[in-house]
């Protein structure tokens, strides 16, 4: 046989996957709109797509109004209804999510649990399903990584990503931050710099914390959010951090995603217990620190990927899932 006519092993791992991922996202999209509490917002953000783009004209925080997704609903809402453009998305950022999933993982049975994870981590499940905007950034933060590698041009691309949501901007000033930390030669350890990073989120978000709650409006909404902070989830990202610091230590090495997961889980701690937004930052991290768990089969790995899909599964199943839902989970089950 010609040797044109032959399918590499790549070019069939490439279309085994991308079917998957096909499948993966298309399946997502049938989940009805009505399940999800923010499809309405979504919604007259679509269908008023025009007048935000007209107000975006004299916004003079331009940068921060999130210019690029109300330009992406300009244009999708010329040629599809509002539940189109968000059928649209949801795929679009669900197939990301899989697919990059598969390309960076070296190991099937990693894979599986992977795979298991993008549906049953809230996080990412809301990323896919409810954080729409947010979930468009990390996916275009993922590919960036993914055809970029971590350089300067990845930093660019993640600032970028502001445009579409504006934890863009919060993660590309922690990559920031980080270079110019590895300008100073005792922060070359990225242990070293885990721990500047956790004590400046950690000031920060106290000091924003006390500011914010010396203002009459703010305060009752800020203290009810951090009253219903608890310790569960500070406990588990901890133990994740700590292993992977560990085998830093004991490896003497660590590749880039490893790193900006640790950057992003020390800050995620240092905000933990005082802001009100280390939730939704946390989650511009999480499919880049699933990247670094299973690129490699390591005893460390599989323990992590194991650890993080019984809490997560947990959670999940007991209410996590539900919170961007107007259902019960039940129903999505009978759908299938």
């Amino acid at each position: 046989m010609s040797k044109r006519y032959k399918i590499s092993i790549s070019h069939l791992s490439f279309l085994v996957k991308a079917l998957i991922s096909v499948i993966y996202g298309y399946s997502l999209t049938l989940i009805p709109h009505s399940f999800f509490k923010d499809r309405e917002s979504y919604r007259y953000y679509i269908e008023n797509a025009e007048l935000y783009i007209d107000n975006l004209k004299d916004n003079l925080f331009l940068f921060l109004s999130e210019p690029v997704f109300l330009v992406f609903n300009y244009f999708l809402s010329r040629s599809l209804n509002w539940d189109g453009v968000i059928d649209f998305y949801v795929f679009f950022i669900a197939f990301s999510f899989c697919y990059l999933t598969l390309a960076f993982s070296k190991n099937a049975f990693l894979s599986v649990f992977a795979l298991l994870l993008l549906l049953t981590w809230p996080s990412l499940w809301s990323l896919q399903l409810g954080a729409l905007r947010q979930g468009l950034a990390v996916a275009f933060v993922a590919w960036s990584l993914y055809f970029l590698g971590n350089t300067k041009k990845f930093l660019l691309a993640v600032f970028f990503s502001g445009l579409i949501h504006i934890s863009g901007f919060l993660v590309a000033f922690v990559l920031l931050a980080d270079r110019v930390l590895l300008k100073l030669p005792p922060s070359k350890a990225l242990s070293y710099r885990a721990a500047v990073f956790f004590i400046c989120s950690l000031v920060m978000a106290f000091l924003i914390g006390v500011f914010l709650s010396a203002l009459p409006i703010k305060q009752a909404h800020y203290g009810e959010v951090s009253a219903n902070v608890g310790g569960g989830l500070f406990v588990i990202y901890s133990l994740v951090l700590l292993s992977v610091l560990f085998n830093r230590f004991k490896h003497k090495e660590i590749d880039k995603f490893g790193s900006i997961m640790v950057l992003g889980f020390s800050s995620y701690l240092g905000l933990y217990f005082f802001s009100p937004i280390a939730g939704r930052y946390i989650d511009s991290f999480l499919l880049i620190s699933l990247f670094f768990l299973i690129k490699s089969f390591t005893y460390r790995n599989l323990f992590l990927i194991s650890f993080l899909s019984l809490i997560n599964a947990y959670l999940f199943f007991n209410g996590a899932g539900e919170t961007i839902m107007t259902v019960h989970m039940e129903e999505i089950f009978d759908l299938w």
